[in-house]
């Protein structure tokens, strides 16, 4: 007896978006370093099958030279247009015929069946085919348990309308084993067919058709859907030899403050990232909008290949792990590096010069209200939370007063397109090109802000002398980008004071929130580093000096 396999795998494999926007759903990777087709294949072959056909259609371009990969003689079918789930049989006939049976099995399947036994119990029972059954969420199947123990199927999906006292439904698992003569059920002419109707021809015609029942411990998943695809093939994953290549991969990359999840996705070699979002995150489509608009403006922003917004995720380029904090060193390397930043940054930052922004969804002003709730967030998250400073109504009055003049002194300021949250661990490097990252805070906001986070960035320890050197990089390149401003370099020095004070005291507040609210204690650690640069911005005005010596108090304590 002959047996070969016939895998399908042309779908478009809709209910994956958006990680089908890039590969087709058989070369979705999986932990142990495979693709789910290889994993399929491996196992097939385990059982003894050595041949092989497959019908393609979606991403075909990249499907066919993986699965060439895996079984070098395999037969490719191509489909012109999808043929269902009986057309593809039709158009491998003459392929399927030359061997006594043939093992079906879908090509989004993830199960430890033991094709062994299935493939035993289709040539002891003799019967035309033999569908692997399991108690699943589709019991359309309807079996009979039989005196000698077999199982036979007397209905597919109600269509013979078999009534019965204690029907047995059960779920096809999108694997069987059929004979060769079940194929004279099928159209002669390639179309698109639903292999079910040529089932129930078969039971109606008197053909003896059985399931193989699995036991309960089988594992078995239908991976169509993200959550599920998600669950199961991270659950695979293993230790790989560090000399391995990793061809086919998944991993989930470490969070930072955000509560977005984030998944690199590596197949045959060139690497995705998958974010998703949690349900009603206000920035998720801000985030796409906003990375649409970057992009078209020429900012270095991940590409953008799928959207779902049904579960809230986006399919981008993967920029790689090298933020410039990898690359950073105190020394004329690590400043011409953050000179190319900064001057990134001003490209980033004038963006809505070059696209307008009337087609930009959700964009949002850097007002005074938003600037007060800033500065509010820092009195109450940090001072008064973490400190467990108390203030007198009068002292109160006071520090509310300065945060006042300071909000409506940065909003007068220059208006820029903000990154929002402008620190090394969302500027990259790659291939020499300067990328930025979680940019969903975008909005249009004081000129100060973005380069004064980088500046006075906690995660980075900046040589202070770079400091006026790099804003005076930023004032030109601005001012050469915009073909002229209003304003000169003491003035824009001024700003930037402003608008670092209100930087690091919204960075401080976002410490203290992070720590106590989310239990990412991992952020104390830059609470000091943070409010001595707060300090050393207060040094640079006349103003705030309830505030300044708040702050001188805590680091006298501290230290």
């Amino acid at each position: 007896m002959t047996c070969c396999a016939f895998l399908l795998a042309a779908g478009m494999g809709n209910r994956l978006a958006p990680l089908t926007a890039h590969w087709p759903k058989p070369m979705m990777p999986l932990g142990n370093y495979e693709s789910l087709i290889e994993s399929i294949i491996r196992r097939i072959e385990k059982a003894g099958i050595s041949e092989f056909g497959v019908n393609t259609h979606y991403l075909r371009e990249c499907l066919e030279p993986h699965l060439k990969e895996c079984v070098p003689s395999i037969r490719i079918f191509p489909e012109a247009e999808l043929l269902n789930t009986g057309g593809p049989l039709i158009h491998a006939r003459a392929f399927l015929s030359a061997h006594d049976s043939f093992l079906i099995h879908n090509g989004d399947i993830l199960s430890d069946l033991d094709l062994n036994a299935l493939i035993a119990t289709h040539e002891t029972e003799g019967n035309l085919f033999t569908l692997a059954l399991i108690e699943g969420p589709e019991n359309r199947i309807l079996t009979r348990l039989n005196n000698d123990g077999a199982t036979s199927i007397l209905d597919v999906g109600g269509r013979l309308n078999i009534a019965l006292e204690n029907p047995r439904m059960m779920t096809y698992m999108g694997i069987g084993v059929f004979s060769k003569k079940f194929l004279n059920y099928l159209p002669k002419d390639v179309q698109n067919y639903d292999i079910r109707l040529a089932f129930v021809d078969a039971i109606r015609a008197g053909e003896k058709v059985g399931g193989y029942c699995v036991p309960g411990n089988t594992k078995w998943c239908d991976l169509g859907t993200l959550d599920k695809y998600l669950e199961h093939a991270l659950k695979m994953r293993t230790k790989c030899d560090e000399n391995a290549n990793e061809k086919f991969a998944i991993q989930r990359l470490a969070e930072q403050g955000s509560a977005r999840a984030f998944y690199r996705l590596t197949a045959r070699g060139e690497s995705v990232v998958l974010m998703r979002s949690y349900s009603g995150d206000p920035d998720f489509e801000r985030f796409v909008a906003f990375a649409q608009f970057l992009r078209e403006a020429g900012v270095g922003v991940p590409q953008i290949y799928g959207v779902n917004k049904d579960n809230l995720s986006v399919l981008m380029e993967d920029l790689g792990d090298a933020t410039i904090l990898n690359f950073f060193t105190p020394d004329q390397k690590g400043f011409d590096l953050y000179s190319k930043v900064v001057q990134s940054l001003v490209h980033f930052n004038t963006a809505h010069h070059r696209v307008s922004l009337d087609d930009v969804s959700a964009v949002r002003l850097f007002d005074y209200d938003y600037l007060r709730w800033e500065t509010n967030y820092f009195k109450t998250q940090l001072l008064e939370r973490h400190f467990n400073l108390k203030f007198t109504p009068e002292e109160n009055a006071i520090l509310e007063a300065e945060f006042d003049g300071l909000a409506t002194r940065v909003l007068n300021q220059e208006k820029v397109w903000m990154h929002r949250d402008c620190q090394s661990q969302n500027i990259l490097q790659q291939n020499g090109e300067i990328r930025w990252v979680d940019f969903q805070g975008g909005r249009l906001g004081p000129i100060g802000y973005d380069v004064m986070a980088l500046l006075y960035d906690p995660y980075v320890k900046i040589p202070p002398e770079w400091r006026a050197q790099l804003m005076s990089i930023y004032y030109h390149e601005y001012d050469r980008i915009c073909g002229g401003i209003s304003f000169d370099e003491t003035a824009f020095h001024a700003m930037c004071v402003e608008a670092g004070l209100q930087r690091l005291m919204q960075a401080l507040g976002a410490y203290g929130f992070l720590s106590y609210e989310k239990g990412k204690r991992k952020y104390l650690d830059f609470i000091p580093t943070a409010l001595q640069s707060l300090d050393a911005i207060l040094s640079q005005t006349t103003a705030f000096p309830f505030l300044k010596l708040t702050i001188k108090k805590l680091l006298n304590k501290e230290g």
